[in-house]
């Protein structure tokens, strides 16, 4: 079973892989449109994305951008994302001193996004026999990537809307506030079945999707 990672706040905020060879661009680097996302359902909300480039798509051996809808999203990777997304400057936190153990295992290149969330309180870390982790390479659940987004919208919605999944109660019942939020303002929903699946890792598709409807519906993610 996965760990799962409560945030960490403080003052008024008290609730809240690389694939086929290929290096991920988050920043600083020419947007590429993908070639493997004009079936997904998220195409939409991947083109957006990638436009705005707080996503990005990888580099095949054959020189092709590939967004791979279907992979699964680490919590660096969700970090660099996060960071992007919100627009801050993740220079400015490379030297940030943070206490996490677990930092050398994180991708050179994300250091500086996992050092501003965690400077920033966006993310979570573990502490166990008085170590902190931050978990580089676990991959974000469905449910924790609520969880960061609901308590970033600075709104506790009512929940409407989540009784119709017949999995919610499954849900880490620390993170159930902030995922009722985020279905109820209708950024995150289920699948045709009937089910949230709040542990299921979440997919890149899945995120650029609800960054998307965050980013439509004009709300701001507060931090």
């Amino acid at each position: 079973m996965k760990k799962r990672i409560s945030l960490s706040f403080t003052l008024a905020l008290s609730v809240f892989a690389v694939a086929l060879c290929a290096v991920a661009v988050f920043s600083g680097e020419s947007r590429r449109l993908p070639t493997d996302s004009e079936d997904s359902f998220a195409c939409d909300a991947i083109i957006f994305a990638c436009k705005s480039g707080y996503m990005s798509c990888t580099s095949s051996p054959d020189g092709e951008a590939l967004f791979l809808p279907e992979k699964t999203v680490t919590r660096a990777e969700f970090a660099a994302i996060l960071i992007e997304y919100l627009g801050i400057n993740p220079d400015k936190y490379f030297r940030a001193e943070t206490g996490i153990s677990d930092i050398s295992d994180t991708p050179d290149e994300l250091i500086p996004y996992v050092k501003a969330v965690c400077a920033l309180g966006l993310m979570g870390t573990l502490c166990e026999e008085g170590k902190t982790y931050f978990m580089p390479l676990e991959n974000v659940t469905r449910e924790e990537g609520a969880y960061i987004l609901g308590a970033l919208t600075g709104t506790v919605a009512s929940g409407a809307g989540v009784d119709r999944f017949s999995d919610i109660d499954d849900t880490y019942l620390p993170y159930m506030q902030n995922v009722k939020t985020v279905i109820s303002l209708g950024y995150m929903i289920g699948y045709p079945d009937g089910t949230f699946r709040p542990e299921r890792d979440i997919t890149r598709a899945e995120l650029a999707l609800t960054l998307y409807r965050i980013r439509q519906s004009g709300d701001k993610l507060k931090f």
